[in-house]
């Protein structure tokens, strides 16, 4: 079982926490999971909520902060351990804030996941059972030997740099601002994890360190790719060294200062392409989105595909489509495919996407909208007959969702990486469309994040 309840608010949290956190409790029974992760133990008044316990552990532990409702509480000691329980592959896992199920194998961190989805999709909406379909996992080890577990293809890398001699680079701490140096990542695709571990102490002997924000690894379709984001302007004539890097470590490197290109060498150890799909290849630009987990990519856009189902004469329509992710997978399937995004850079990356990998031009197209206007949406004509796929951003789709509900199409799948706005906009379309399908997304393995994507067809 996986509980849900309400948080204390961080300013109840913060008044007591003085008082609370000299409070230590000797044993504790934890009887289950939250949706965040937390072991919960449920007897107590009121319940505790203790970071990285398991269900059916007892501990000892220390109250970190206190509310009506519920206690937080940190580990001290662990008195019985769960048969569940294994040792991480990271040996920096219980400082970093990245991942917070790498105590459980990928098998029950997504049992646990793919539990809380479901009941908490059961508590606010009308489900049948028929409704769940198998998740959509990863191309990782899911058993209790893990043998590889890297499925990240891309990284973005925080720097603490006020001791030149002592930089940091790494991930922040959990619930902290605090950079974890690290080696390495496990999670990392393994062949951007070779690239990683050369790559961090090149970077870190840096002269100019200092004046860099942050920096992103991204694997590529043929190789790495570095970006370098700096906080304070540089000179062109130190860029030999991040020449030296490129040819050194075999990587194409990239630096910007506020989104403009100052350096750009390397491609022919990268070119800025991924190909989740066999023969169709995505332009990708520095600052564009991008899935981090190209298998669970791929396995989306089949099941989208398959779950619109559409015909040689279909229309489909494609929101918050990015660089044409599902469009131009789903054009050979159908007549006609209209993607629709906020951004207009890259509206016009997945044109030429589009150009690059459709025969016929003419039955795919992409357009500039902000699809949280309902003036905007007014514009938008689809037909009975038409299908449509979104994907919005964590924010949801809410004035889409409801202008969906008087335009009337046949099909729907709505992919979503935030639960809650995902219900909300369920219970808009729930006037006019059925349910039929709900499967869980495993997009990030030995996290608390989970996503889902859900088939609606017309009552």
């Amino acid at each position: 079982m996986v509980q849900f309840y309400k948080a204390p608010s961080s300013g109840s949290a913060r008044r007591k926490k003085q008082n609370a956190g000299m409070a230590s409790i000797p044993s504790i029974y934890i009887d289950t999971l939250d949706h965040h992760g937390n072991g919960v133990a449920l007897k107590s008044k009121p319940i505790i909520v203790i970071e990285g316990a398991l269900p059916g552990e007892t501990l000892s532990a220390r109250v970190s902060s206190d509310s009506k409702n519920v206690q937080r509480a940190k580990a001290t000691k662990i008195i019985t351990p769960s048969d569940k329980r294994i040792k991480a592959k990271c040996e920096v896992f219980e400082e970093c804030g990245g991942c917070n199920l790498q105590h459980l194998s990928a098998q029950d961190g997504l049992e646990y996941k793919g539990d809380a989805l479901k009941r908490y999709f059961s508590s606010l909406l009308t489900l049948d059972d028929e409704v769940w379909q198998p998740p959509i996992v990863s191309d990782i080890d899911y058993s209790a030997e893990q043998k590889d577990i890297g499925y990240r293809r891309k990284v973005r890398f925080a720097l603490d740099a006020r001791q030149k001699d002592k930089v940091k680079i790494g991930y922040r701490q959990a619930q902290s601002n605090k950079v974890v140096d690290i080696k390495t990542c496990p999670i990392l695709h393994k062949r951007l994890a070779q690239k990683v571990e050369v790559l961090l102490p090149a970077l870190k002997s840096l002269w100019c360190v200092q004046k860099i924000g942050h920096f992103e690894c991204v694997l590529t379709n043929d190789g790495v790719v570095l970006m370098i984001h700096f906080a304070k302007a540089l000179n062109s004539e130190t860029f030999g060294a991040f020449e030296h890097i490129s040819v050194d470590a075999r990587v194409r490197v990239i630096c910007q200062f506020k989104e403009r290109l100052l350096f750009d060498s390397g491609e022919a150890h990268a070119r800025l392409s991924i190909e989740d799909i066999p023969g169709l290849a995505l332009n990708i630009g520095p600052q564009h989105f991008i899935q981090v987990n190209g298998a669970v990519n791929r396995k989306m856009i089949e099941q989208a595909i398959s779950w619109l189902a559409p015909k040689p004469d279909s229309i489909v329509h494609d929101f918050f489509c990015g660089l044409g992710n599902f469009s131009i997978a789903l054009a050979p399937h159908c007549a006609k495919v209209v993607g629709y995004e906020v951004v207009d850079s890259m509206v016009a990356q997945a044109n030429l996407n589009a150009k690059a990998n459709i025969k016929s031009v003419l039955s795919t197209r992409f357009e500039t909208m902000d699809l949280s206007s309902q003036q905007a949406l007014a514009s938008l004509n689809i037909l009975s007959s038409d299908l449509v796929l979104l994907d919005p951003a964590r924010d949801g789709a809410a004035a889409l969702c409801e202008h969906l509900i008087r335009q009337k199409p046949q099909r729907i799948v709505y992919v979503s990486c935030n639960p809650n706005t995902l219900v909300r906009d369920l219970k808009i379309l729930s006037t006019d469309f059925t349910i039929k399908a709900i499967s869980s997304i495993d997009m990030f393995p030995f996290t608390q994040h989970i996503e889902s994507m859900a088939l609606l067809e017309r009552i």
